[in-house]
């Protein structure tokens, strides 16, 4: 039971962590988009630090795992996006906002292998679905930063006139 605590503990300082990132760079992103995008992905991993902390506090006073319906903890990653593709589509990316994006790209994918390799490590089934969620949800998360990042920098291309394509 404590390699499965240690999981968690170490969860939720990841999810904080992803959370301040997604706050401290609001600021700093020139695209609205962008920001937008991270004001909704800061608030997802404040869910997903709560969730992780209700579960440790949980295991921790009673040994063992609440059954939680984690459908209702997360919206996929369509719903997560589809306000902001209504909104007025700004194609102006700062290089800045470039560099941003994959460095949240990247932590995302950190956050799925982290998940992947965890749901391996234990045994309970509750712990594992638990981690395998998380798992999916992070590699939305990935797949949505990629697909910005690919706009960005084509439409960083576009502007300086480059085609490598």
């Amino acid at each position: 039971m404590k390699k499965t605590l240690d999981i968690l503990k170490f969860a939720m300082e990841m999810e904080q962590k992803g959370q301040e990132f997604y706050i401290s760079n609001m600021g700093k992103v020139k695209n609205p988009r962008v920001k937008a995008i991270f004001e909704n992905l800061a608030g997802v991993e404040e869910k997903h630090y709560k969730l992780l902390e209700q579960y440790h506090k949980t295991l921790l006073e009673t040994g063992d795992w609440e059954e939680l319906d984690l459908d209702l903890c997360e919206p996929c990653a369509e719903k997560l996006y589809t306000d902001i593709e209504a909104q007025s589509v700004n194609l102006e990316y700062d290089i800045s906002d470039i560099t941003i994006l994959r460095m949240a790209y990247l932590i995302e994918n950190d956050f799925a292998q982290f998940y992947h390799s965890a749901s391996k490590s234990v045994t309970n089934p509750r712990a594992k679905k638990l981690l395998a969620n998380l798992e999916s949800w992070e590699i939305q998360h990935r797949e949505a930063f990629y697909e910005e990042y690919k706009k960005a920098m084509e439409q960083n291309w576009f502007d300086q006139s480059f085609a490598p394509f």
